[in-house]
């Protein structure tokens, strides 16, 4: 429910902030962060920071979650562990992105620089735990691995200083829908595990 709701809350803050900046909205030419400036956007700006903060909190919840996900596997459980360690800690650096103001720099820059550079090692050990798993989807697995390689896009570029824009919206939209189907799959297994037991308690 928690990666649910992040994607919920981000999309639905962020939208009512482009309202405030609909005539001069492009994703070619606007970094996503620009929505919470409030030199950019003064009259929505509010609307992206406290969104950004109630998804960093919902994600930090949506990976601690994903321990439901351990195995007999010793290898799997380290990688999980290490997923849901570095997925929790980019929920805050999210937190902290969203209520450090944009003026703040170079601090906001690398809350958000770490956010996403945790983000990729979050989604490389979950994928790397779960893949191959009966319930941990094929098409989540193909989504993971998009994020990571956009991911790697957008750090190249930023390294050559060119302006990856672009490729924070792709990489951002991306990451949400791993976490969408990734949501999904746990909500599965849930599910499942909800059925085992009522059926092993009858027999007992």
């Amino acid at each position: 429910m928690a990666g649910y709701l992040s994607i919920i809350i981000f999309c639905l803050f962020s939208l009512l902030s482009v309202y405030f900046m609909w005539d001069r909205f492009s994703p070619f030419d606007m970094w996503i962060g620009d929505f919470g400036d409030d030199t950019e956007n003064p009259a929505g700006y509010v609307f992206y920071n406290t969104g950004s903060m109630i998804t960093g909190i919902l994600l930090a919840l949506f990976y601690l979650g994903l321990s439901e996900w351990r195995t007999d596997s010793r290898i799997r459980n380290f990688s999980l562990g290490a997923g849901i360690l570095t997925g929790g800690i980019s929920g805050i650096l999210m937190f902290l992105a969203g209520y450090v103001s944009t003026h703040e720099q170079p601090l906001h820059l690398q809350l958000s620089v770490l956010y996403f550079a945790l983000s990729f090692f979050a989604i490389m050990f979950i994928c790397l735990a779960l893949a191959g798993l009966p319930l941990y989807g094929e098409a989540t697995l193909c989504i993971g691995v998009t994020t990571l390689a956009l991911t790697l896009v957008l750090a190249f570029s930023y390294l050559l200083d060119i302006e990856p824009i672009i490729a924070e919206w792709f990489t951002g939209f991306a990451l949400l829908t791993w976490i969408g189907l990734t949501a999904r799959d746990s909500f599965t297994l849930s599910r499942e595990k909800d059925t085992v037991k009522p059926a092993v308690s009858m027999q007992a």
